[in-house]
């Protein structure tokens, strides 16, 4: 998006229009199998050869035919079966996304994205608010056991764990972040290891974006030979997450 933008200050100097990333052409290069940014640089470079070579050559094109290649793009790019899906998820995350894909096809993919965000971010407070009211409703002075009876295997530290495996504790909200920190986590240990324990007991809420970086992160793990283990779910990130 930098270079986006260094971009239209020079197509700007030079009578150009300013424009948006190219969403369209980054979902074909994603399904076409690109893993790196070196995919979207090849299609700048392709582009720019064909308007300076083929530019007359491309005014002979049908604009029925161009606008057939637009559809199939946009029904790509729609993921019907994702967008089905996702209406299973919290009634929070369900308004985001109808607004986001009304507002982009009656106004404008910026006007939508800008509302998404503030949607976002208003019913981010409210869940936080809903997490702080139920957690206020716990004792918070826990009756006195003796710490040498019990159970505590549940907080045994990390010395006592076997070999291969390691666990790994979430405090807070979990969202896109925290499953790209589990990602982070796993790829610097020299060897992945047999069992990944994630500790889920202060995790007050999840949303929609949570569960699917969850599932991206235990499909990414299983690849390795590793399980995935959730350990001291709550009731309500557990129903969020059955449910998605």
């Amino acid at each position: 998006m930098v270079a986006q933008g260094v971009a239209n200050c020079f197509s700007a100097l030079m009578g150009g229009i300013p424009a948006t990333g190219a969403i369209a052409r980054t979902a074909t290069n994603v399904r076409s199998g690109a893993h790196s940014p070196v995919s979207g640089m090849m299609h700048a470079v392709f582009l720019l050869l064909f308007i300076t070579f083929l530019g007359r050559t491309a005014s002979y094109i049908p604009l029925a035919s161009l606008g057939a290649i637009l559809i199939v793009v946009a029904w790509n790019m729609a993921e019907i079966k994702t967008f089905r899906h996702l209406m299973a998820a919290p009634i929070e995350d369900r308004t985001v996304l109808l607004t986001t894909f009304v507002l982009t096809v009656l106004v404008d993919l910026t006007v939508a994205i800008e509302v998404g965000v503030v949607l976002a971010a208003v019913f981010f407070m409210h869940r936080m608010a809903n997490a702080v009211e139920i957690s206020t409703q716990k004792k918070l002075i826990e009756e006195d056991e003796d710490d040498f009876v019990g159970h505590r295997s549940q907080y045994t530290g990390p010395m006592s764990l076997p070999d291969g495996v390691e666990v790994f504790q979430i405090n807070g909200p979990f969202f896109f972040g925290a499953a790209a920190r589990l990602g982070d986590e796993l790829d610097q240990m020299r060897l992945p290891p047999k069992v990944f324990i994630l500790r889920m007991g202060k995790v007050p809420l999840i949303d929609a974006s949570g569960v699917a970086a969850l599932e991206k992160f235990v499909a990414g793990t299983f690849v390795k030979g590793t399980r995935v283990v959730l350990c001291g779910v709550q009731p309500e990130v557990r129903a969020v997450i059955q449910k998605l």
